[in-house]
C-alpha cells in the first residue's frame, strides 16, 4: 500500500500507519543528533563512537578505523542515518516512493553544514 504523508491524514484506517512512519522518521533524526549535534565544530577531529566508526575509512598509518576530519564524520553519520531509515525496513522503503525521506536527509545535512 503506497501512502503519501499529505494524502492519508483524512483516512482513519491509515492514520495509525502514518503516525507510526512519522514516529520512526522523527526517532531516526532525534537519535542521530546524539552523534552529530547542532553545536559540533568543523575543527573538532576527536569525535568518535563505535556506532558509526564502521562507516569511517581505515587509516593507512595506523590501520585504525576512524573518521579523522569532520567531513568524514559527517559522511559516516549521514550513511548511518540512511541505513537506519532504509536497510531492513521494506515498509519505509515502499512508503518513500517519492523520496521524501531522501529530501529530509538532505535538508538535515545542509542544516549541519
Amino acid at each position: 500500500m503506497y501512502l503519501k504523508l499529505f494524502n492519508i491524514a483524512h483516512l482513519d484506517i491509515n492514520k495509525t500507519i502514518y503516525n507510526l512512519f512519522r514516529e520512526i522518521i522523527c526517532k531516526a533524526f532525534k537519535d542521530i543528533e546524539h552523534y552529530l549535534s547542532d553545536n559540533f565544530s568543523l575543527e573538532n577531529n576527536n569525535i568518535s563512537t563505535e556506532i558509526y566508526d564502521d562507516y569511517c575509512p581505515i587509516r593507512n598509518e595506523t590501520g585504525e578505523i576512524r573518521c579523522k576530519p569532520i567531513g568524514q564524520t559527517v559522511s559516516a553519520v549521514t550513511v548511518l542515518l540512511f541505513n537506519y531509515l532504509f536497510i531492513g525496513n521494506e515498509d519505509l522503503e515502499y512508503e518513500n516512493k517519492n523520496n521524501e525521506y531522501i529530501m529530509y536527509i538532505m535538508l538535515w545535512l545542509s542544516n549541519k553544514m
